[in-house]
């Protein structure tokens, strides 16, 4: 059994090499340090080293070794006892062999010299024997230690002889460069150097990341990620801690403590606040590494990015060891070579202390789990709050194209994220993904619905909220493994063909969030945009100020025509069966679908938007009555209007229609006026069509147009230099020429 003894240090007044001075390299320091220890001055090539009288160092050795004789002896002495008590012998009462009847170590001669022949080339080794019946045990003295070779189990109370310090080194990083260098030297800056590259490359990513979304690091987190993904972000949680060596190295320093060995270990450093800077540096170093691979890994998207991601932050992380190495071998110059050799080769003595009965090593890898623990909780918070639709948009806003089949644009508007879920535990899909339903009620089946269909990695629209986001689809997006419906939006989707397999590109296709702030209310970069604050954002949806309408309150009410009739100069009447009205003014009770409605007094003819056309009708249609209205019919035109223009109006429910204009994209050129003029107007087959059927709609025989009756020199200026007055009438008699805004030019006389 080997059993070992740490007394003080043997070498505690060791001159160390200047480790930034580029002359003087750790193997000329190993020789002279060598030469000392053996009591031996270094051979210099004369040839008569062994004709030179000891010096002081070599006669301390001596009276070490003698000091280590003393306490060795009575080791012995206590071996014997402890023996002769096992065969029921009598104790000795004495305390040892007196000090002139120990055997010596080391003989010497009359002037101190050393005489062992067999001296070992370690000069701190020596040996001795433990006699004991017919057992020989051996006792090694090893530079701090007393080691018994002997295989018995020697029953000796060992309790006094714990070890009181160890031999410890500093980390194979940089970090080291900042304890044992001189101040202001060379490796005390290639250590700042390192510090410094690595954390600005951490903060560059890191700004990156914050400034790619004005909502902030939190934004760019995906609504959603696939299995794979998420088990390959778990492993990447719990390999990061593994990978970032300095937050453990930080953590190992400030358990051990500085001691004034360190200092007499390498005496060009070791000053206490060298040590503190180092520990501050690396622990800094290592939380910022940690947190940005965190960032980087919980913001990607697929198993790639993941990889290449924590494989790009573990290789800045180890720069402080790449440089560490680039110097051992010489790279970088005499000086960094030198610091790096003490920081790899040189020991100094560390107590050794306990935590509450705690090691070093229980502490460290209870850290490791620790930190483990709190990485992947972190992960797995940011998982479930992905799956709860944390990080997708509560509320979009839908504008469906009808070029290819009219009744689908009935189903534009807000849509709001369902609670009901398709997901099966924290691993599993289900067949759905994020469900968004239509706020307005009353569509052509029902509430309209957009739902990512997981099986065949698609977002869809179907009309039926209750049927299936898989099947019987009437709108569907690119293949996309994305759970994030804002992004699918930026591919094209596509509408299915009834009764056919084939699908047609969507034009006119337009999907957004609600808003978020009140600056989404009235902002924006489009033809439409204000400057001053035009609307407020409440539960991700703008309400407009006085003054101000449409979906964005990007529409000024004075700009838009309070009054709109037929162009003569195209067609004084549309030409369908039933007789129209030929002028219309504004409701001011609200609008429908985020535009003005428009109606009139005597006719009760009615022009409204259906969600990306306007459409021509009359009030009564509105309501679902009859043909011919019974009762007051102001009363029916005034319930009419309310219901046109409340919330829960949808255009599915109108049940005769005339015509259609062309399309009014949202933020296109059409759009800018917010009003039915200049629109060129469509046939929807059958005469008063119901609204949800029209599947088709043609060009009239005979093309007709509405302008505004009112001029505005900014949005409705006369033409052929005709005066706006006051009342908002052209005054043409300047201009020679007639018409509502002078459009028409007279004969020359």
């Amino acid at each position: 059994m080997m059993k070992s003894y740490r007394s003080k240090s043997l070498w505690k007044n060791e001159t160390a090499p200047d480790i930034g001075d580029e002359s003087l390299g750790l193997g000329s320091w190993m020789s002279d340090t060598k030469s000392k220890r053996s009591g031996f001055p270094r051979d210099d090539g004369s040839g008569d080293n062994r004709k030179k009288q000891p010096n002081n160092e070599s006669s301390a050795v001596l009276k070490y070794i003698r000091d280590l004789e003393d306490r060795l002896q009575s080791v012995e002495h206590q071996l014997q006892q402890s023996k002769r008590q096992e065969n029921g012998e009598t104790a000795d009462d004495e305390a040892g062999p007196k000090p002139s009847e120990r055997r010596p170590l080391l003989d010497s001669d009359d002037n101190g010299n050393n005489g062992n022949a067999d001296l070992h080339e370690n000069p701190l080794e020596t040996k001795s024997t433990v006699m004991d019946g017919d057992e020989e045990g051996s006792i090694r003295v090893f530079g701090n230690e007393v080691v018994d070779d002997d295989d018995d189990d020697d029953d000796v109370n060992t309790s006094k002889a714990e070890p009181e310090d160890d031999l410890v080194q500093f980390p194979a990083d940089t970090f080291g460069f900042l304890i044992v260098s001189r101040p202001c030297s060379i490796p005390f800056f290639t250590a700042w150097f390192v510090v410094a590259l690595k954390n600005t490359i951490f903060a560059m990513v890191c700004f990156d990341l914050a400034g790619r979304d004005p909502e902030g690091i939190s934004a760019l987190i995906p609504v959603l990620v696939s299995q794979s993904v998420f088990v390959t972000q778990l492993l990447s949680y719990g390999l990061l801690i593994l990978t970032q060596n300095d937050l453990l190295s930080a953590a190992t320093l400030l358990y051990r403590g500085y001691n004034e060995d360190i200092q007499r270990t390498f005496p060009q450093g070791g000053q206490k606040w060298q040590w503190l800077m180092s520990v501050i540096m690396a622990f800094v170093d290592g939380a910022f590494g940690i947190s940005t691979t965190f960032l980087l890994v919980v913001t990607s998207d697929t198993v790639l990015d993941v990889i290449l991601n924590f494989a790009a932050v573990a290789f800045v992380s180890d720069l402080d060891e790449i440089f560490f190495a680039l110097a051992q071998i010489g790279i970088l110059g005499k000086a960094n070579f030198n610091a790096a050799e003490a920081v790899a080769f040189r020991s100094y003595r560390s107590p050794i202390r306990k935590v509450h009965g705690l090691g070093l090593q229980t502490i460290r890898s209870g850290l490791v789990l620790v930190l483990i623990s709190v990485t992947i909780s972190m992960g797995l918070l940011v998982y479930a709050r992905q799956r709860q639709g944390f990080y997708t948009a509560d509320a979009i806003w839908v504008q469906l194209g009808s070029d290819v089949r009219p009744n689908l644009a009935l189903h534009s508007g807000f849509y709001r994220r369902s609670d009901i879920q398709g997901f099966d535990g924290i691993l599993g899909t289900g067949r759905e993904g994020f469900v968004y339903l239509e706020e307005r009620e009353g569509g052509i089946e029902g509430r309209g619905k957009i739902a990512y269909c997981i099986s065949r990695s698609v977002w869809t629209f179907t009309w039926d909220e209750n049927g299936s986001a898989c099947s019987n689809t009437q709108i569907e997006s690119s293949n996309t493994d994305s759970y994030d419906v804002i992004e699918a939006a930026a591919s094209p989707w596509f509408v299915r063909l009834p009764g056919l397999s084939q699908s047609i590109p969507m034009q006119g296709f337009y999907l957004s969030t609600g808003c978020d702030t009140d600056s989404d209310c009235g902002g924006g970069n489009g033809d439409n945009a204000v400057s001053q604050q035009t609307g407020f954002c409440r539960n991700h949806r703008c309400h407009c100020a006085p003054g101000y309408s449409g979906t964005r309150c990007l529409y000024n009410s004075q700009n838009t025509c309070p009054e709109v009739l037929m162009d003569e100069q195209v067609s004084s009447t549309f030409p369908v069966e039933r007789d129209i009205a030929r002028e219309f003014e504004k409701y001011s009770g609200g609008e429908c679908y985020g535009r003005p409605v428009y109606w009139n007094r005597d006719t009760q003819d009615v022009i409204f938007f259906s969600g990306s056309r306007w459409a021509v009708s009359r009030l009564n249609q509105v309501l679902a009555q009859a043909d011919e209205t019974s009762g007051d019919d102001t009363i029916n035109a005034t319930a009419a209007l309310e219901f046109l223009v409340s919330a829960n109006f949808h255009s599915s429910v109108v049940k005769e229609v005339d015509l259609l204009s062309e399309e009014v994209l949202f933020r296109t050129a059409k759009d800018r006026d917010n009003s039915p003029t200049s629109l060129s107007w469509l046939s929807v087959g059958s005469s008063r069509e119901e609204l949800a059927q029209v599947d088709n709609v043609l060009p009239l025989s005979t093309p007709a147009r509405l302008v505004c009756s009112k001029c505005n020199d900014e949005t409705n200026p006369c033409e052929n230099e005709g005066v706006c007055l006051n009342t908002g009438v052209c005054d043409c008699s300047e201009s020679n020429a007639t018409g509502t805004r002078c459009e028409v030019m007279l004969p020359l006389s």
